[in-house]
């Protein structure tokens, strides 16, 4: 569980990332500049052994129940990636290009 690893300003910010958000509008929701967001971000990796927000993003998914429980949700990653989740299998898939 994110509670247990994370302080309560951490785990805001790390059910952001799965939404897809830039560090600049996970700052805007949650009122902190987007330096502080990187900060949270880089505290956020170490603490729950995780290099990117791919795997931290997994790593949320698998331990939290996130709303949007229906319908897979796609949400646009660097470098022209997609990374869709499958709500009722749990599953991660990460494409090239678009559908």
């Amino acid at each position: 569980m994110l509670h247990s690893k994370l302080t309560p300003r951490q785990r805001d910010v790390a059910l952001l990332v799965p939404q897809g958000l830039t560090n600049k509008e996970i700052g805007q929701r949650l009122g902190i500049q987007e330096s502080v967001t990187k900060n949270y971000l880089r505290e956020i990796f170490d603490r729950l052994g995780v290099f990117n927000r791919l795997e931290l993003t997994i790593y949320v998914i698998q331990r939290e129940h996130l709303p949007d429980a229906d319908a897979p949700t796609i949400r646009k990653v660097p470098q022209r990636k997609r990374l869709v989740h499958y709500p009722t299998s749990g599953r991660l898939r990460c494409t090239q290009g678009g559908f």
